[in-house]
Formats: structure tokens, sequence, C-alpha cells
């Protein structure tokens, strides 16, 4: 299941626009698709690290979100007109960019930063399949047999 048509929007630079963004993902993905939560929940992060970061206060300036069927990838582009030689940094242990964290690994560290003549464009590519984060993560909660751990189980509120 691919979207029929990319998409291209422009909106302010304002707080408001992150919400507008997930409503543009909704029309262009649908919320069946496989990797619609996936793929809002990246356009949340790159739309409002844009607001807060493309310079100036929030409202001076306009931003793009491009949305792009790739074959297997849904690309997503932010454009802002923050400083061209400023590229976002994701740090679990900083204040702020966690969201960048969160784009890394939705989509699998595909993702960057390229400077424009005004502004940059942040980008990422996701899978129109979703894969799943954490293979084996099953096996860590449910262990196989053959490891001899012993059983677990009964009620999760001992009365």
């Amino acid at each position: 299941m691919r979207p029929e048509k990319n998409s291209e929007t422009s909106f302010p630079d304002h707080p408001e626009s992150a919400s507008r963004a997930r409503d543009e993902v909704r029309e262009w993905l649908g919320t069946d698709h496989p990797a619609y939560e996936n793929v809002r929940l990246a356009v949340s992060e790159l739309v409002t690290d844009a607001v807060l970061h493309a310079g100036g206060e929030p409202g001076d300036g306009s931003l793009t979100l491009r949305l792009l069927a790739l074959g297997d990838l849904l690309r997503i582009e932010v454009v802002d007109q923050g400083c061209p030689t400023a590229s976002p940094e994701s740090s679990l242990l900083s204040e702020r960019g966690r969201g960048l964290v969160l784009v890394g690994l939705l989509s699998g560290g595909t993702w960057g930063c390229r400077s424009l003549e005004r502004g940059r464009t942040v980008w990422c590519e996701i899978p129109a399949i979703p894969r799943d984060p954490f293979p084996g993560l099953e096996d860590f909660f449910d262990p196989p047999k053959s490891l001899g751990l012993p059983e677990v189980g009964g009620p999760a509120f001992p009365s």
C-alpha cells in the first residue's frame, strides 16, 4: 500500500504547524497504512525541530513539508529558513534533541541535513513496511524452553 501521489505543503514557522503537518500525513497515507504512526511521529519531530531552530522568533518565516513515496521507502523532508551551516544535533543526554534520536530509530539511521543557500533541509526515510525495531526482544520475555529456564507464570498480582 503506497500513497497515490507525493505531497508538498508550506506552513508558517509556528508551533501549531506540527499539528497541521500530522494532519497532512493522515491525508497522505491514511491511518490504516502500516507506517502511518512512524511517519506521523517523524514528521512531528522534524517540524517541531524546524520551528524551534529555524532562526529568529517563531512566526518569522515558513517551512515546507515534503512527503515522497520512493519504492519501499517514505521520505520526509522539512525545509526551513534556519542557519544553513548549523546541523541538528541529537543526544539522549542533552536537554533537547531527543526527537532526532527518535527519527534516527524510526528511519534506521537514514536521515540527514542538507544546507541550502537560504536555510536547510532535514530529511529521513522510513520503511513503508515497518521492520521490527528490536528483533529478538520477544525471546527476552519468552525464552525458548531449550534454555532450561524455570517456568514463569501465575497471576500478575498474587492474592
